[in-house]
């Protein structure tokens, strides 16, 4: 597997030649992001559980006229409506509709 950096999980894998599906990569990719129970996470993911919300999340895709990665749909808290934004570019609007502060890619530590 390719090295990985602390600074490779706020890059996309593809765009550094990273095997994204390679068990040693993901590993390295949440540690350094913080995820815990790495091991766990893995175990679900292979999951029938995983493998129903990935075709329930792919119909509700579609079925939004989804037209590209990131896409976002979420629900407005203060109206219930459903939101949609595709790109990395809306996060911050994103953030705005949930009542969040966006505090960009290097929030302070």
């Amino acid at each position: 597997s390719s090295g990985i950096n602390a600074e490779w999980p706020l890059r996309p894998g593809y765009s550094r030649d990273i095997d994204i599906t390679d068990k040693g990569n993901i590993i390295q990719f949440a540690t350094a992001a913080n995820i815990p129970d790495v091991d766990q996470l893995l175990a679900f993911s292979l999951g029938n559980e995983a493998r129903q919300q990935l075709i329930t999340n792919t119909n509700e895709a579609v079925e939004s006229k989804c037209f590209g990665a990131p896409w976002f749909t979420v629900t407005n808290p203060k109206t219930g409506r459903r939101e949609k934004f595709f790109g990395s570019d809306r996060i911050e609007m994103l953030g705005w509709v949930l009542g969040k502060e966006y505090v960009g890619h290097h929030p302070p530590q």
